[in-house]
């Protein structure tokens, strides 16, 4: 495999490195204190960073003009880094970051990224005005706070919208007048003795039986407690509940919108039931 080219035609060691990573930057440069420090932030304590003109005099092996040309990064090892290897290998200390410092292994990557920071470096007052256009004054990495603030209100609304507009949509869908009247369908359910749950709702589980005839994600685990509720989003709640602390069912009904199946019809499915020693309702 290709090795890169070191960065530093004589690699220095320092006699007295420091305990952490420490960068080392020109700190009258506008474009360096920016991403210094978002790299700070993204870092959390992995490394310190200095301005050259307090650091370097802690460290007489290094020229002080080679700090005036590139950021240079001394390990607690003693070995020194400049330039955008030094930028790698400091970014790289953050777990999942590496992958930058691993191309530059390769002789054209390597090559490529010194020469682009040479080009930053030699015009920094307009890499700092094209850093200040792109993202901004804030060197702080975005959290997307805000955004995930408004997405969650507004699938909030929409779902409190829906909500509130069931009972118009369940008429104009399944009332007299509606696209498919239920009319007919509970006619027929009486004259053969069938019992119809919903609208709007999950269905019912029995899980000693394996019987899952739902949408509810997961099956729940098999117990002597039966649940009933009108609401979809209960039983979904509660079988996420009961599934992680290890509670089970022994029926799970839910009834929806009630047309011939209502709560008291679900008695049999309840004590008297020898699966369930109790109900929840």
């Amino acid at each position: 495999m290709p090795e890169a080219p070191a960065a530093d035609p004589v690699r220095i060691r320092v006699a007295s490195p420091p305990e952490t990573p420490l960068l080392i930057f020109d700190g009258d440069c506008g474009f360096c204190r920016f991403w210094v420090a978002r790299w700070r932030g993204l870092l959390e304590g992995r490394a310190d960073f200095e301005p050259y003109r307090t650091a370097a005099p802690r460290f007489p092996e290094i020229p002080v003009e080679r700090f005036r040309q590139a950021v240079g990064l001394i390990l607690p090892d003693g070995s020194l880094y400049s330039g955008a290897e030094a930028v790698f290998r400091a970014l790289a200390l953050r777990p999942g970051a590496g992958a930058p410092l691993a191309l530059y292994r390769f002789r054209p990557f390597a090559a490529a990224a010194e020469g682009l920071y040479g080009a930053i470096a030699a015009h920094r007052d307009l890499a700092a005005a094209a850093t200040h256009a792109a993202w901004g004054e804030n060197p702080r990495a975005p959290t997307h706070r805000r955004s995930r603030r408004l997405f969650l209100g507004t699938l909030g609304a929409i779902s409190l919208v829906a909500f509130l507009s069931l009972g118009i949509q369940v008429d104009g869908l399944i009332g007299v007048r509606g696209i498919a009247p239920a009319g007919e369908l509970l006619a027929a359910a009486h004259r053969h003795g069938v019992r119809v749950m919903g609208p709007n709702c999950i269905g019912l589980m029995r899980l000693p039986l394996g019987l899952n005839a739902t949408f509810a994600r997961g099956h729940g685990l098999p117990g002597t407690l039966a649940l009933v509720s009108q609401s979809g989003a209960v039983c979904t709640a509660m079988l996420d509940w009961a599934t992680s602390n290890g509670v089970g069912f022994s029926s799970v009904i839910s009834l929806g919108r009630y047309m011939t199946l209502r709560m008291r019809s679900t008695a049999p499915a309840r004590p008297a039931s020898r699966k369930a020693a109790s109900t929840a309702l």
